[in-house]
């Protein structure tokens, strides 16, 4: 039976076997390498991490007109690549050039971009925003340690933070999907945001950390999701 697939296909295998290596290099799309960490790496902080951002954001947006919106559908919207471009950008020097150099990262964010916008694989932002807690750990907080150590700039994780926290707080109008956050929808529902971040990030950031996440929920809250996605122009 057919199976329907988006063109872009990858399968970086570690050059490890405990018996005879076989010769899968021979398919078009497949890299054998030494390490597959700078790989993963890419792919987690850059593909999931940049689906983490988007979803909260884009379900707020457009809540009031599709509950069911797709990613095709909000990468039609200029705000939103751009947000998720910006966050990409951000996001990438952690990734130290990557497994194959700056020029392949290039091609690797414009690769997703495109992706993301492909209506035949398109999957709903609202599935995107399930199980947060722990996307969260696995694909933001890992390159947010690396960029604070390094002194680099987080506004845009820390918008995206604000945005899965008023998404939880009840702004969102839909279920919410999250079996192991519940102590982190209470929390927000009763707008305790320190504890949130401390329980949701980790409690390795800082006051001023959290101040600013503050002004980005008071920002959204405030002036709505359209306004804060177009905040990032003026930053």
């Amino acid at each position: 039976a057919p199976v329907q697939a988006e063109d872009f296909y990858q399968w970086v295998v570690e050059d490890n076997f405990a018996g005879e290596r076989p010769n899968w290099d021979i398919v078009n799309g497949v890299t054998f390498v030494d390490d597959v960490t700078k790989y993963e790496n890419m792919k987690l902080r850059l593909l999931n991490g940049s689906h983490t951002a988007l979803s909260y954001i884009s379900s707020l947006t457009y809540q009031d007109q599709d509950m069911n919106v797709t990613v095709d559908k909000v990468m039609l919207d200029e705000d939103i690549v751009q947000f998720v471009s910006k966050y990409m950008n951000d996001v990438r020097p952690t990734l130290n050039g990557g497994p194959e150099g700056e020029a392949h990262l290039d091609e690797y964010c414009d690769s997703l971009l495109q992706r993301f916008s492909n209506k035949d694989i398109s999957d709903q932002v609202s599935r995107l925003c399930q199980d947060g807690s722990k996307k969260f750990q696995g694909f933001v907080v890992p390159p947010l340690k690396e960029m604070l150590v390094n002194g680099q700039d987080v506004s845009m994780i820390q918008k995206v933070i604000a945005s899965w926290y008023v998404y939880l707080s009840g702004e969102w109008k839909g279920n919410i999907d999250d079996p192991a956050g519940e102590e982190l929808i209470q929390l927000a529902k009763r707008n305790e945001l320190k504890q949130f971040v401390n329980v949701g990030i980790g409690d390795f950031v800082s006051d001023t950390f959290i101040i600013e996440i503050e002004n980005e929920v008071n920002v959204l809250r405030k002036h709505g999701p359209r306004e804060f996605l177009r905040s990032i122009n003026v930053l």
